[in-house]
């Protein structure tokens, strides 16, 4: 699914979209309906397909690159192509499975607490049913417990009176989506530390490590090795590079590609080679990070001025 395709669904989502339901999953991992009737629900529905509108189908900067490719760029919703899953996808899909039975059972306030929320599931509706599914993961900031902080007021009538009951603030931001068989990743940083796709990418990086030892292109890979290990942002920077290189679908040779640094006064002064000169030597952060931007094919020279430039996001055309 390229951009265009991904805005279109989304126009359609929003604008066949009837209504909308909220869904609670508690910390036992069970999904309860919050039983939010559809007339409380209209102003949720209206400012959420607004914000999908502003975010993403009147965005001209919106696009839909694939998760292995993810970089720096704004107003993107990441298209997950990992094989392995976190476990928020299955709670996801058994809360769009649970909509449309009906089969839920209605979530229990203990003690006008909120606090065992973990998650909250947005379902938007058409006139056919279930149409999309939105995993929201519940920060602290966004519940107010009435038993914390020194004072907290509410208003009441025409008086101001202490809180006695929780309050738990629903933005439109999520963290991943269900769009028919596809899942859109917005925050990709809580994809990884709320929902611990961290090990899923170090698997797949270290796969690929193993893969880059086989072209015999690198000294020693312990110092690359480790990073990957250590940093889950280098790990998810090679496993996009190496998965999407230019300069290995291209069949670049290694005596190529080494005879390319070497000629270029970026590459030339960021990276190292052996004594014989066919291998890359990667032993600082630095030469990992210059040899990550060769794969990925970084250094671009303008056809106008003769310029090179790094260009760390750029789609293909």
């Amino acid at each position: 699914m390229n951009t265009l395709e991904a805005k279109e669904k989304l126009k359609q989502l929003v604008d066949r979209s009837t209504g909308i339901r909220v869904y609670f999953v508690d910390e036992e991992g069970e999904i309860k309906d919050s039983a939010l009737s559809s007339a409380e629900l209209t102003d949720c529905k209206r400012e959420f397909c607004a914000s999908l509108e502003q975010k993403y189908i009147d965005n001209e900067s919106f696009t839909a690159p694939l998760l292995s490719e993810h970089d720096d760029r704004k107003h993107a919703l990441y298209q997950f192509d990992f094989d392995d899953q976190p476990a928020g996808f299955s709670v996801l899909d058994d809360a769009i499975e649970l909509a449309r039975s009906g089969d839920a059972d209605t979530f229990q306030v203990i003690d006008n607490q909120l606090s065992t929320i973990k998650a909250v599931i947005l379902i938007l509706e058409n006139e056919y049913g279930v149409s999309a599914g939105f995993y929201q993961h519940v920060y602290s900031v966004s519940l107010l417990n009435a038993d914390r902080g020194m004072l907290n007021l509410t208003a009441h009538e025409t008086r101001i009176i202490k809180l006695d009951q929780d309050v738990l603030k629903i933005s439109p931001n999520f963290v991943f989506m269900k769009l028919g068989d596809d899942y859109l990743i917005e925050n990709v940083k809580a994809l990884e530390s709320q929902l611990n796709f961290k090990k899923a990418i170090h698997e797949k990086a270290w796969r690929c490590t193993e893969q880059l030892h086989e072209m015999d292109l690198i000294d020693d890979l312990e110092k690359f090795a480790g990073k990957i290990a250590e940093e889950t942002g280098f790990a998810r920077k090679f496993v996009k590079v190496f998965s999407e290189s230019a300069v290995i679908e291209s069949g670049v040779t290694n005596e190529q590609l080494i005879e390319y640094a070497k000629n270029k006064d970026y590459y030339s002064e960021a990276l190292a080679y052996n004594e014989a000169g066919d291998r890359f030597k990667l032993d600082t952060a630095k030469k990992c990070r210059a040899f990550l931007e060769l794969l990925d094919d970084d250094l671009l020279t303008s056809n106008l001025t003769g310029r090179d430039y790094i260009a760390r996001n750029k789609d293909r055309i």
